[in-house]
């Protein structure tokens, strides 16, 4: 009887330490995961600099390094060569660009990127906010390939707020979406519109979406969605997402004649205060009525608020 009590009793001490050793083992993965700094140079530094994965401190991280280099964060990272293996909240920072994903493959020579899970691109010289189930993206030549995507151009996100950098912002979904250049998509069985996903007032479901910002949209095979209710089939359609010029300066004057205000004359200034906001002043005179006062101001175009009430459209 006291040797088998004595056999508990070890076997129990035995096993408490082999799970111990694992805990305290998965627990120093986690606090020793962070960042490394790759310049954007086929010879990379041997050494890593290790700091917490936060998103914030990798944002943080990036600040501090030259235009063309690369920062990565992840939980967990395997290097071997120029390919980069990060596992969990992988984060790449390459100039305006940040790639997020719970896996990336990472080629430091090539910029070439392979992601899965909760994979979203924000950045670019067009704002792009894409999100999709997994893709490919070349952060040096801006050219993938994504799949199950939602997108925006002409947004910035912050938190739940989104401030507005284009006259022209769209969104658009497609089961696969290819990015052929900076300002070039192609939309695969998707859909294009200028007002709030996912349940926009009107939309262009289409085979094929063809976007060049700051230009068109051409529309194939497409059919004109309105509160949800096709409304038109069109075997071709164009939809303008180009960007807008706001000048400040003077309008044309009014000059006219009303049969309750008499003969009107009047002017306007137009002031383009910064991409979102503009404002309104001016004045105009009624021969019946005297003078009246005219001025407005807000936001450019279309409302850009928080998340839950997106844009305003058209």
């Amino acid at each position: 009887m006291t040797l088998r009590t004595r056999f508990l009793i070890t076997a129990m001490f035995l096993c408490h330490q082999l799970l111990a050793t694992a805990l305290v083992t998965s627990q120093l993965l986690a606090e020793n995961s962070g960042q490394s700094v790759v310049p954007s140079t086929k010879e990379t530094p041997q050494k890593t600099e290790t700091l917490p994965p936060s998103s914030t401190s990798c944002a943080s991280q990036a600040a501090t390094q030259d235009s063309d280099s690369t920062t990565i964060c992840a939980l967990q990272q395997e290097k071997d060569g120029d390919i980069y293996k990060l596992h969990g909240n992988a984060e790449i920072h390459y100039r305006t660009y940040v790639l997020r994903a719970d896996e990336v493959t990472y080629d430091s020579d090539s910029g070439e990127a392979t992601a899965s899970g909760h994979f979203t691109l924000d950045g670019g010289p067009n704002d792009d906010h894409i999100k999709a189930s997994h893709g490919t993206y070349n952060l040096t030549a801006e050219i993938g390939r994504f799949y199950d995507v939602t997108a925006t151009t002409g947004l910035r996100f912050r938190g739940n707020r989104v401030v507005l950098t284009s006259t022209s912002p769209f969104a658009f979904t497609g089961k696969v979406v290819e990015k052929t250049s900076p300002d070039h998509y192609l939309v695969f069985d998707g859909t294009i519109t200028t007002c709030e996903l996912p349940h926009p007032n009107w939309q262009f479901e289409a085979r094929k979406v063809v976007v060049d910002v700051g230009g068109n949209a051409s529309i194939y095979h497409s059919k004109f969605v309105l509160h949800g209710l096709p409304i038109f089939y069109f075997p071709y359609a164009t939809h303008p997402v180009a960007r807008e010029v706001r000048d400040t300066g003077f309008l044309m004057p009014t000059v006219g004649r009303s049969s309750t205000k008499g003969n009107i004359v009047g002017d306007s200034f137009y002031w383009a205060i910064n991409r979102s906001m503009d404002a309104t002043v001016g004045a105009e005179y009624f021969s019946t009525r005297g003078w009246s006062r005219e001025e407005s101001s807000g936001a450019a175009q279309r409302h850009f608020l928080r998340g839950s009430e997106l844009f305003r459209c058209r």
